[in-house]
């Protein structure tokens, strides 16, 4: 990394102006898209790439702006709802989001509660202690409920969803599931087939 650049230090405060990015871009040799990504958005840059800016501003005599250096220690809390806590199915569901959570720089927190009109009200006060970043739902509930969540926090159902509502929805095809799993019982010489189903409520148990 070349350490003397033509340019007077004065240009460089706030290291945010388009001077200050320019001549960053040009120690740290980076474009000044890259710069900006990450003095505003490093979540979006690699680790890497931003210890090389980081280096070059050092040199520069410049640090992070404060809103940046917080953003860098701070996780934000996803809320992961799930209506049962022994189910081996969820179990697979729930590794896959902290698995994903966790490479986007998110914590999540499980909740088992079950929401209704008695219990919503609670779970709402958890969010706001918490301060979620957003809430995962793989309970079935009402349009009414959703509503109330998302007006809070942006929320995704997962599995389970209300086909009456506009949230975005993670789901299986449980129809199709079950009847790939009929074909091939048939396929193997059997007739007799029984269903072992679930709670009616549920959307698999429908399908």
């Amino acid at each position: 990394m070349p350490k003397h650049f033509p340019f007077p230090p004065d240009i460089l405060i706030p290291p945010k102006t388009t001077a200050a990015i320019a001549y960053i871009s040009k120690l740290a040799g980076v474009s000044p898209a890259t710069i900006s990504r990450v003095l505003n958005h490093r979540e979006l840059v690699k680790p890497e790439t931003v210890s090389i800016v980081e280096q070059a501003m050092q040199e520069l005599g410049l640090s992070l702006p404060p809103s940046v250096s917080e953003k860098k220690s701070r996780k934000e809390v996803i809320l992961v709802n799930c209506p049962q806590g022994t189910n081996p199915f969820y179990e697979e569901v729930i590794s896959g989001v902290i698995t994903s959570a966790t490479a986007h720089g998110f914590y999540t927190l499980l909740n088992y509660s079950p929401l209704n009109r008695g219990t919503i009200e609670d779970f709402l006060e958890l969010l706001h202690k918490i301060k979620a970043a957003g809430v995962i739902t793989m309970s079935p509930l009402s349009t009414e409920f959703l509503k109330t969540i998302t007006k809070e926090v942006p929320l995704v159902q997962c599995c389970e969803y209300n086909k009456d509502s506009d949230c975005p929805y993670v789901s299986v095809d449980d129809f199709s599931a079950a009847k790939n799993a009929v074909r091939y019982l048939i396929s193997c010489g059997r007739n007799k087939i029984a269903i072992l189903n679930g709670p009616s409520q549920y959307k698999y148990a429908k399908e």
